[in-house]
């Protein structure tokens, strides 16, 4: 499923492609929340409160091996998440050791998380811009988990031969009407595009995974580049589907699973 499912999304909207803009939260100084992948320098941004245990160098955020010492700034750990993500164009710069830090900030992040029952929160529907995702596990992960693309996508890269640049992921989320909605933008010679997939989200009957996952199912795609827009194509002959945990959500942050063991953080998109 395209990079951890995150990416299913959805809205009923004449233009869902302009529905989803920039993440909506206040960005630290020097932040590109409009491309997430210029490499900020924030040195000395976050603070380091006593009991905060986070040190942050250039663009890369650790946490400190303290015990007994819990978080006591939420928005602290929130920054620190975004901070560690913004300079890698939404993980595919990220190296091994920024991915294993990366890792450790999101899994603090997810045991901070406010919301009891993220499925049933409306919190959950609206639009959301990718910042980040990567395997949680490179040796147990499908060889297509944590890439923007997603294993759907992914596996038809190859044909493109490295001439599609992708630009920009976003998504749409509508748990009301379990409807979906994902947006990919790209370049291609010069001329923008974008790749819409639509489908059906639906709340997982699983008894320990009911609060945190929806099942998804993409039903069809239609791709438009330049002037250029084709008809809708079925995807029943595919039947790609999928699960997505959101394991962290509040007013403006999101951060999910896949089931192809990938994970993901992603912001409101102002609407």
């Amino acid at each position: 499923i395209l990079y951890p499912i995150w990416t299913i999304t959805i809205q009923l909207r004449t233009n869902p492609v302009k529905a989803c803009q920039m993440p909506s939260f206040p960005a630290p100084p020097g932040f590109d929340m409009g491309s997430l992948s210029t490499a900020p320098t924030l040195p000395g941004y976050l603070p380091s409160p006593s009991k905060v245990r986070v040190q942050c160098r250039n663009q890369s955020c650790h946490l400190k091996e303290e015990t007994g010492s819990p978080w006591k700034n939420l928005k602290v750990l929130k920054n620190a998440v975004i901070h560690s993500v913004a300079n890698t164009n939404r993980g595919k710069t990220a190296t091994m050791e920024q991915r294993k830090q990366i890792l450790k900030l999101i899994e603090e992040l997810e045991t901070e998380n406010p919301t009891s029952n993220p499925v049933e929160s409306a919190l959950l529907s609206g639009c959301w811009s990718l910042l980040y995702t990567a395997p949680v596990d490179e040796k147990t992960a499908d060889n297509y988990a944590g890439t923007e693309e997603g294993p759907f996508l992914a596996r038809l890269k190859p044909l493109s031969f490295g001439l599609v640049q992708q630009k920009r992921s976003s998504q749409v989320i509508d748990t009301v009407n379990e409807i979906v909605e994902n947006i990919s933008n790209f370049s291609l010679f010069g001329f923008n595009g974008t790749l819409t997939i639509k489908g059906k989200v639906m709340r997982s009957a699983e008894p320990a995974k009911e609060t945190v996952r929806l099942n998804v199912v993409f039903q069809e795609f239609a791709i438009a580049f330049h002037n250029w827009k084709s008809p809708t194509i079925a995807l029943n002959w595919i039947n790609p589907q999928g699960w997505v945990d959101t394991t962290y959500l509040d007013t403006d942050l999101r951060v999910g699973r896949g089931d192809k063991g990938s994970i993901f953080v992603a912001a409101r998109a102002k609407s």
